[in-house]
């Protein structure tokens, strides 16, 4: 059973001293949003160019990166010290990742989208941020056509008619955030029965191409940066209306 399902807007509203006000307007002045297509990549190459913004530390910069993934199996943080080898003969390949979460399935014609950024800098929380993300996708599916209902709780993600849409999984360190989520657009959903999806057994998979809606990767990253590029405006403009 899904718990605290919600078909609306979950975008948040933080009060802010007269400080902070301040250096909202002027971080809002010198935000640099870059976002890069890498197209059908192998998950390691993600990985690396995750490590590198990280490693630069430039708090007025938002990276984003899209792509597609070769088949691969990802397990997150807290599956490091178990035996996975017997999925080794059911995928192509088995990655341990540092973000959170359990298992997942990556493959080709899946949406990837691992934005990089300082939470601070931007006046968010991981909760707050986990908030923003949901609310983007589920404005893009909106946009396409697509009304969703959004899990904040237990399996977190975006779900229709109760299958799974849209999966989460982040890396939080020293105030930056890394990974992020992934959109089945038209990949083959069948070898997710192969395992609990997101350590939930009852969890099924559904994709924008079941939901008779038809886009590329490519294209899809191009609509949810608009929306989200939108939303970070409106996040930082929001920092401006000091609470009386």
């Amino acid at each position: 059973m899904m718990s605290q399902m919600s078909d609306t807007e979950p975008m948040m509203k933080p009060k802010n001293s007269p400080d902070e006000v301040h250096r909202s307007v002027e971080y809002a002045a010198s935000l640099k949003i870059q976002d890069r297509w890498l197209g059908l990549i192998d998950i390691k190459k993600s990985t690396t160019a995750q490590t590198e913004v990280l490693k630069a530390e430039k708090p007025n910069e938002v990276h984003i990166f899209g792509c597609e993934h070769f088949e691969v199996l990802s397990a997150g943080k807290s599956l490091w010290k178990t035996d996975l080898s017997g999925y080794q003969k059911h995928f192509e390949s088995i990655d341990l990742t540092v973000r959170g979460g359990q298992l997942t399935l990556h493959n080709p014609s899946q949406l990837i989208i691992y934005p990089v950024l300082n939470l601070s800098a931007l006046n968010l929380n991981l909760r707050s941020y986990i908030n923003l993300l949901l609310s983007v996708s589920q404005n893009t599916f909106l946009e396409l056509g697509l009304n969703c209902d959004v899990n904040t709780e237990a399996n977190i993600g975006i779900y229709s008619s109760q299958k799974k849409l849209l999966s989460l999984g982040l890396h939080h360190t020293r105030g930056w955030v890394s990974h992020g989520l992934s959109i089945n657009v038209s990949n083959d959903l069948t070898k997710f029965s192969l395992f609990d999806i997101c350590g939930i057994a009852s969890t099924q998979m559904t994709s924008l191409k079941n939901l008779n809606i038809e886009i590329s990767t490519k294209d899809l990253f191009s609509v949810w940066l608009t929306q989200f590029k939108t939303q970070i405006i409106d996040q930082l403009t929001l920092s401006q209306q000091i609470n009386t």
